[in-house]
């Protein structure tokens, strides 16, 4: 059965020539929902997905991609809320309350 707080994309965007992605998991333990969103290299915010406060996604993604966590219906960075994503780390999380 599997783990209702896990949500898994295939987004942001599909690398035909490249074989270096990754299953990276985002999970927020700050106080309260928050929106996680795929920063285009145009600077772009696209929405993944909104996680409650104690909830996690797993998303498929590449080194050096941005992600940018938000206060819930917003597209302003948190603080500390802007980071590119790593080949050596699988696990972001976002815990600053307010």
């Amino acid at each position: 059965m599997l783990d209702s707080s896990i949500l898994i994309l295939e987004f942001p965007i599909s690398h035909p020539q490249r074989d270096d992605s990754i299953s990276v998991k985002f999970e927020n333990k700050a106080d309260r929902q928050l929106d996680l969103h795929w920063k285009s290299p145009a600077g772009e915010l696209i929405l993944q997905g909104s996680l409650a406060m104690g909830t996690s996604m797993e998303v498929n993604t590449f080194p050096h991609h941005r992600f940018v966590w938000t206060e819930h219906g917003r597209d302003e960075a948190l603080s500390s809320g802007e980071f590119e994503i790593d080949a050596g780390k699988r696990t972001y999380t976002y815990s600053l309350s307010r």
